[in-house]
């Protein structure tokens, strides 16, 4: 090694803003296992397949059909109907297409 290095000429990393941020997300297990199970066949790292994934997503702008009300304080509930939109656990709707292409619509709970 040696005694002095001259960092004069130095340039920053170009490649710096590329670089992968940690992140911690919580998914459930079937989520987990269905792409643990993907990257087993190909060979890959499960998480380096979801970070392909989710990549591929925002690169082709797809986006989920969600149905969300927030709960809003001071308000009162006017049918059951409205009641279940906004409890917690069933506040998130998926609208998934089934064969035929006509939407169907379940609650996240009831897909768990």
């Amino acid at each position: 090694m040696r005694r002095e290095y001259d960092f004069s000429k130095a340039r920053r990393n170009p490649y710096a803003s590329r670089l992968k941020q940690s992140v911690t997300i919580r998914l459930d297990s079937t989520a987990v296992a269905y792409f643990k199970r993907l990257a087993a066949e190909l060979e890959i790292p499960y998480q380096t397949l979801i970070n392909l994934y989710l990549r591929d997503c925002a690169a082709s702008g797809r986006k989920l059909a969600l149905k969300w009300k927030p709960a809003r304080r001071g308000r009162s509930l006017t049918s059951a109907r409205e009641a279940e939109c906004l409890a917690p656990r069933r506040a998130w709707t998926v609208v998934h297409y089934c064969c035929a292409g006509r939407p169907v619509a379940r609650s996240l709970s009831a897909i768990r």
